[in-house]
């Protein structure tokens, strides 16, 4: 018996109703220059013609290069599906792709070169491709490059963050991506240390990207573009739902995430010398998750608001880490007030003085 060879790099893909988008998405990865990895495609209980798609490509393709699971019921967020992938997966190293996306023709070739070569647990970049929604793919000229917000690295391959504090600041103050296809991530670290998406319905990239960061020794940045990310208008996060929907799924996954986030932190002796840390983790992910609100707030009657809230924290199983944050973020909102209130006054002050002396000042 022949033993199956390790591909150096597993792609997973999870799908949902991505027959316009998917075999472009496969395309890209059977044009790479580089040839050593395995995709693996976990189908969300697709209801279009996306599993015959990726199916034609099984039969075309050479054995073993692309494996289709098919998940029974549909999980609802991208978090199970990815997950499944990981438990699928057998290469040295895991790069995710979103269904609707695409990779330049090179990019596997550059991302496993640099991890080799400098013994990285994670490869990043904070450069990437836009793509409109019916714009793609075959001329790089034709879509957007873009950098990520406050992201300043250079330009130069190189490691990055060997100091675990500059690294969480990092990643706190969003100098880094919480998008997990502008990382490659070496899938033994991943493993040994059950980096997993949360199953919630917001926020699981942020939590998987934050503790690969937290257990990765060395992080090495690539200062190219290898990733095209398409917007869609008709995907789940640009569809407008009722406000008790936006609650439940927005509120529910920041409560939960805030206990994951606390349990990952706990495993690492840094967040206990430095509780500061571990607060500016909760608030950059609440900052995030939570752009919306006071629309949110305004549109509910309080009586309702207090109900719905009620029923997300129910299921919350330790609320102690929830409860610390958010008495900690109100005593800063109260101090922010205040050092408003001071300012006001002396500009209140000047102004004053300056009617009842134009030259005093």
């Amino acid at each position: 018996m022949t033993k199956k060879t390790i591909p150096a790099i597993s792609i997973v893909i999870p799908m949902y109703n991505a027959e316009k988008y998917v075999g472009e998405c496969l395309d890209s990865i059977l044009a790479q220059t580089f040839q050593d990895f395995e995709v693996i495609v976990v189908d969300n209980c697709s209801t279009d013609n996306s599993v015959a798609i990726v199916e034609n490509y099984l039969k075309n393709w050479k054995e073993g290069a692309i494996q289709l699971v098919r998940r029974k019921s549909n999980s609802g967020n991208a978090a199970v599906p990815r997950n499944t992938g990981l438990k699928h997966s057998t290469g040295e190293f895991l790069f995710f792709m979103d269904s609707d996306d695409a990779i330049t023709p090179n990019a596997l070739e550059e991302l496993y070169k640099v991890a080799k070569n400098f013994d990285a647990d994670i490869v990043y970049s904070d450069k990437y491709y836009h793509a409109t929604q019916d714009k793609i793919i075959n001329d790089l000229n034709s879509v957007r490059i873009c950098i990520g917000v406050n992201c300043n690295q250079g330009a130069e391959i190189k490691n990055i963050h060997e100091n675990f504090s500059e690294r969480i600041e990092a990643f706190g103050t969003a100098k880094m991506s919480t998008f997990p296809w502008s990382y490659l991530f070496r899938r033994k670290m991943v493993m040994e240390n059950n980096v997993k998406f949360p199953e919630i319905l917001h926020g699981e990239d942020e939590v998987f990207d934050f503790h690969s960061l937290c257990a990765a020794k060395k992080i090495v940045y690539t200062p190219n573009a290898f990733y095209i990310y398409r917007i869609r208008q008709d995907s789940m996060l640009h569809q407008r739902l009722s406000v008790e929907k936006e609650i439940q799924n927005w509120y529910s996954s920041i409560f939960k995430a805030i206990g994951i986030l606390d349990e990952i932190m706990s495993k690492f002796k840094f967040f206990e010398e430095n509780p500061e840390y571990k607060y500016l983790i909760f608030d950059s992910f609440t900052r995030k998750n939570l752009p919306y609100a006071p629309q949110i707030y305004s549109q509910i009657h309080p009586g309702k608001l207090d109900k719905l809230l009620r029923r997300e924290l129910e299921p919350v199983k330790d609320k102690t880490a929830l409860a610390a944050f958010l008495f900690s973020r109100m005593n800063i909102f109260q101090v922010n007030i205040l050092q408003q209130q001071n300012i006001i006054r002396q500009l209140q002050a000047q102004i004053q003085q300056l009617k009842q002396n134009p030259y005093s000042l």
